[in-house]
């Protein structure tokens, strides 16, 4: 028997077993909540969440009953199988289209993924898509690609195999988190997709997220590598392995994974130090990484916080370390959180995450130890070079029954088993266990909640021979209601959706539905379907007064000071220490933390100032952001050392600052723009006092740069200011700038734009390359602060990178910009250059967050009738609907003795304006969903509808699975409206903008 070593498995190089004869070479796959294994008979087995025992299975099944397997893999939901003919095969989820079928249907049995043939080795990435490579040397993609991470030159999800551009020659392929990377047969590497923190390997570090170092289309080389034979990547974050068994790493770094005893990302290849005589080398998620030795050693070194490096008591390692008591490996292969070590005698370690059973061990219990996985049925040893055996226990099935699955604390849930099942035997025991430590026995139990949060109830069920299936479901638990408290009104946009607090302490929000802060149990359990709202959703909470949020997490304070938080959680920006969980759907507590002040977030941080002057600081932390004297991620608030005194704090763009009550500032993160204000550009992860900042007030923080108002009311500023000469480069330290003196507030997205209050209520703002946050149309950049006409009544603004917003003092909100999520929130899912005002929950009217205040809508603000409107999929594949309202322009319902107001029925029309289509811009809809060019009169899209009283409502389904994803509809905009016939809707001027298609 000789070794060697072979890529196959997900985002896993293996160090395989080379059998002669006709038998096949063991494989081990480690993916989301699973783990495959191919024995050398040919069979293959799977332990987790795997196609054919979605429950879980908790020692080894059988799955892919096919012939002339020599490759597995598995990643998230999904497992596939190449055949020694060069065709793939494929089963489980696919609502990315990553069985390449032409549909989102989930497949239990496997299917073969068509145009696909003379394949030798295949990749799947964690986010849903695909690459096959040829014997010829190509490679093909499939799958999502909205970061370009298919390589065919474009960001549209592809239902069938394309062809990477530009690639020839390779040997070995790779598809990480949004990322890809291949090797070439000269020893080259090239990378595409998601490349933000150096991941290209060009020496090239992205100067901000819109810097289009970010993502790159199409497979770039990565710089000073050659004679390499095997590669791995992460997110963003890769690795090389040279013929010389060294190995080399670049790209992302917020928990250690690059190895190199810090946590600062190299933007080019650097030789890990003193890990030499590797043989195969692995990683997988966004932060560990693992080698394997000629000794048949494993090291490992990241992210420790599920036990994935295989030792206990350390948070995380920056430089590799040997797993303990795993020797004689021939193959390694990572998944999410857990990893699995292929032996030289056929038995398979595996260790870390177990949520589902995917360490097959017998148990759902996460492991830091490595231990052996069973033998099929439960019993003995899993032995991948000796035969699977034809006869083997059945696990047993059982499925969940909860008297509530959601419900406000404390809540008592009643769980029982029910079709507990087993196919060649009998159940003899239930275990339960509660993901808040509750243990019980028996086919039923009683538990009891006191704590908001997602919570698991877990059921292993027991046969006769030992055997242990394994089920779990989740409760809902709700914050406690809390009495209505009065609140000060208050707006934030960011990146893609919008919050608001109401002044008697309601939550609202409006956009990308993760930031609703609503459990929706279809939603919930439907994650990847995207969902666009144009108008405001209240969520459960009461008794907030104040609100925060950054770029994708959002906050509520209490009036008890308690923060409740929910949204995109990637880094551990939402505080709330479930990591490996990338959005939280359901507000949940911040542990850890005192009665709270004030909030502030950045791109991926965020910051609490307490009651007592203390700074909690939790999330991304690579450029030293929360200020605790190390780069390593926070999953929830933790004490900045020293901070005390403290009256205001800000966050930017990976930077914070804190106002003292002696006037001081004091500053930490990123400096790279000299927003820290010491006169340099080198980035602490420590506070430091920002010199030449005395008697000031108020700090606010915009994207790059630092403003400080002194009592007397002159403003200063460090960084990047995004105006004119001499503030639109970093400034040596602080500066006056005059055109602030006396302002009230200033906000802004990023380094692109600013937004400015002035105490008598009119609004300024100025900026580059953002015309969408300026609020005028047309218009480029805007190099000095320029009025915003109509508004002097406004009491506070906000920005997001692509849009802003204006809170009135009658409490209505006037907002601008990016449109895509509805984070504008007026009903449509058009983008609006110029302010517009935002709509209520019903879209009868409009949001007021101070109902006691009379309103004063601008009479040239009020549209021509309210809607909402609804989209869901991606580019490729747009649904998109619209409930229009029966309301007149005046505000007055509608008939017969006012203009616009009919004894007869309406017509619904539908237009498309095209503007890039010289020969026809206008399109219109008939009723038959068939798209032709507009002639007049308009074909009718809807005959006869009722629309004269405030109470009707009529949708208007318009797009069904429509691909938009051509630059030739790029700009396009779908155009709506009704009358009882199109010379009467154009007459009242009865129609509306309320689609924009985006740019692929």
């Amino acid at each position: 028997m000789t070794v060697g070593w072979k890529r196959w498995s997900c985002l896993a190089w293996l160090f395989l077993i080379s059998l002669s004869g006709t038998a096949a070479t063991p494989m081990i796959s480690a993916g989301g909540s699973s783990s495959l294994f191919l024995n050398s008979d040919g069979s293959v087995w799977g332990t987790g969440r795997s196609t054919r025992y979605f429950p879980g299975a908790t020692s080894p099944v059988r799955v892919f009953q096919l012939s002339g397997v020599i490759a597995v893999e598995t990643c998230l939901n999904a497992d596939f199988a190449l055949l020694a003919d060069g065709t793939l095969w494929g089963s489980g989820a696919n609502e990315s289209g990553q069985l390449a079928d032409g549909t989102t249907q989930y497949r239990l049995e496997p299917q073969r993924i068509p145009g696909l043939s003379d394949v030798k080795a295949l990749a799947a990435g964690a986010t849903n898509h695909l690459l096959a490579l040829k014997n010829d040397g190509t490679v093909w993609a499939w799958g999502r690609n909205d970061s370009g991470q298919l390589g065919d030159g474009t960001k549209t999800d592809r239902f069938a195999p394309v062809p990477v551009v530009g690639l020839t020659a390779i040997t070995r392929i790779l598809a990480g988190n949004s990322v890809s990377i291949a090797l070439k047969s000269d020893g080259t590497v090239w990378v595409w997709g998601f490349t933000c923190c150096g991941g290209a390997g060009n020496g090239v570090y992205p100067s901000n997220p819109e810097d289009p170092e970010n993502v790159h289309v199409i497979p770039t080389q990565v710089h000073n590598l050659d004679q390499v034979i095997a590669i791995a990547a992460g997110a963003s974050h890769f690795m090389a392995l040279r013929a010389d068994g060294t190995v080399w790493t670049w790209g992302r770094d917020g928990s250690g994974q690059n190895g190199l005893g810090t946590f600062i990302g190299p933007a080019l290849p650097v030789q890990i130090p003193g890990l030499d005589q590797v043989v195969a080398i692995e990683a997988r998620g966004d932060d560990f990484s693992l080698a394997l030795k000629a000794d048949g050693t494993v090291w490992a070194w990241g992210n420790n916080v599920l036990g994935q490096l295989g030792v206990n008591g350390i948070t995380y390692s920056t430089v590799p370390i040997q797993v303990p008591g795993v020797t004689e490996v021939a193959a390694i292969s990572a998944g999410f959180r857990h990893v699995l070590a292929l032996r030289r005698d056929g038995t398979v370690y595996a260790w870390g995450w177990n949520a589902n059973g995917q360490l097959g061990d017998g148990t759902l219990q996460d492991r830091s130890t490595p231990r052996l996985v069973l033998g099929p049925g439960g019993s003995g040893q899993l032995n991948l070079l000796q035969p699977a055996p034809t006869n083997f226990n059945q696990l047993p099935q059982a499925e969940i029954n909860l008297s509530a699955s959601s419900g406000r604390a404390p809540l008592t849930v009643g769980a029982s088993a029910i079709n507990a099942s087993d196919a060649d035997g009998n159940v003899t025991a239930y275990y339960w266990k509660t993901g808040d430590g509750q243990q019980a026995t028996g086919p039923a139990a009683t538990f009891t909640f006191a704590e908001a949060g997602i919570i698991s109830i877990d059921l292993l069920v027991e046969d006769n021979a030992g055997g242990r299936g394994a089920v779990s479901q989740t409760v809902m638990i709700s914050p406690v209601l809390r009495a209505a408290v009065r609140a000060t009104p208050k707006v934030l946009m960011g990146s893609d959706g919008s919050i608001a607090l109401a002044n008697d302490g309601r939550v609202l929000s409006w956009g990308k539905v993760q930031q609703i802060g609503l459990y929706d149990p279809v939603t919930w359990s439907s994650r990847t379907l995207v969902v666009a709202n144009s108008i405001p959703i209240a969520s459960d909470i009461t008794g907030a007064v104040d609100i925060g949020g950054g770029y994708g997490q959002v906050f509520a304070v209490l009036a008890d000071g308690t923060v409740l938080g929910w949204g995109d959680n990637a880094d551990g920006q939402v505080g709330t220490a479930n990591i490996g969980n990338g959005t939280n759907w359901q507000p949940l507590p911040l542990p850890n933390l005192p009665p709270v002040e004030a909030l502030a977030a950045g791109g991926r941080h965020s910051l609490a100032l307490t009651r007592d002057g203390r700074v909690f600081a939790w999330g991304s932390n690579y450029r030293g952001e929360l200020g605790l004297g190390d780069n390593q991620n926070r999953f929830q608030p933790t004490k900045i050392a020293g901070s005390s005194d403290v009256v205001a704090i800000a966050a930017g763009y990976e930077f914070s600052a804190a106002l003292r009550a002696d006037g001081t500032v004091w500053a930490w993160g990123d400096n790279r723009n000299g927003q820290l204000g010491d006169e340099t550009t080198v980035s602490r992860n420590s506070p430091v006092q920002v010199p030449g900042l005395t008697g000031i007030g108020r700090i606010f923080a915009i994207g790059y740069a630092l403003f400080a108002q002194k009592t007397d009311g002159t403003m200063w500023a460090t960084g990047y200011v995004p105006l004119d000469s001499p503030f639109d480069t970093p400034g040596p330290g602080a500066r006056h700038i005059p055109s602030l003196d006396n302002v009230v507030q200033v906000a802004g997205g990023q380094k692109n734009n600013m937004i400015v209050l002035k105490s008598d209520g009119t609004v300024w703002t100025g900026g580059r390359r953002s015309s969408l946050a300026l609020g005028f149309e047309g218009i480029g950049d805007q190099g000095v602060l320029k009025q915003l006409p109509g508004i002097n009544d406004a009491i506070q603004v906000t920005s997001g990178s692509v849009g802003a917003m204006v809170l009135r003092r009658d409490g209505t909100v006037l907002a601008w910009g990016y449109n895509v999520w509805g984070q504008v929130g007026d009903g449509t899912l058009s983008t609006r250059q110029t302010p517009v005002l935002v709509v209520n929950e019903t879209a009868s009217g409009f949001l007021d967050l101070i109902p006691e205040v009379a309103n004063t809508i601008p009479r040239d603000k009020i549209p021509p009738f309210f809607l909402a409107t609804y989209s869901t999929g991606s580019l490729s594949s747009t649904t998109l609907y619209a409930d229009l309202k029966g309301i007149a322009a005046s505000g007055t319902f509608a008939s017969a003795g006012d203009v616009g107001r009919f004894a007869t029925g309406y017509n619904v029309y539908v237009a498309a304006n095209v503007p890039t289509s010289a020969a026809a811009p206008y399109l219109q809809l008939d009723s038959g969903y068939n798209w032709s060019l507009l002639t007049w009169p308009m074909a009718e899209f809807l005959r006869g509808v009722a629309l004269d009283s405030q109470d009707a409502v009529v949708r208007a389904q318009i797009l069904q699975n429509m691909d938009l994803s051509s630059p030739e509809l790029a700009g396009a905009s779908l155009i709506v409206g009704y009358g009882t016939d199109p010379d009467e809707m154009v007459r009242n001027a009865r129609y509306r903008t309320i689609f924009t298609v985006s740019q692929p």
